[in-house]
């Protein structure tokens, strides 16, 4: 297990395998439908907004990836 920290001087990154949300046809193949996708999309950012108040501010599709 990593602890990941960082500082004022350092970021941490991780790299993190995922589908893009922009590839229809993927989503289509590995969840039944891209429709299904985009609803748990918006209950998680439903989630974020109502229920913790903290949201994910940068969410254009090079920043979303998909994964079971």
């Amino acid at each position: 297990m990593y602890v990941l920290q960082s500082t004022k001087r350092a970021i941490i990154m991780e790299f993190v395998e995922g589908d893009r949300i922009t590839d229809v046809e993927t989503l289509k193949i590995k969840f039944g439908s891209a429709e299904k996708v985009s609803e748990v999309l918006i209950d998680i950012y439903a989630r974020m907004i109502f229920l913790y108040g903290h949201v994910h501010c940068d969410a254009h599709p090079g920043n979303i990836l998909i994964r079971k």
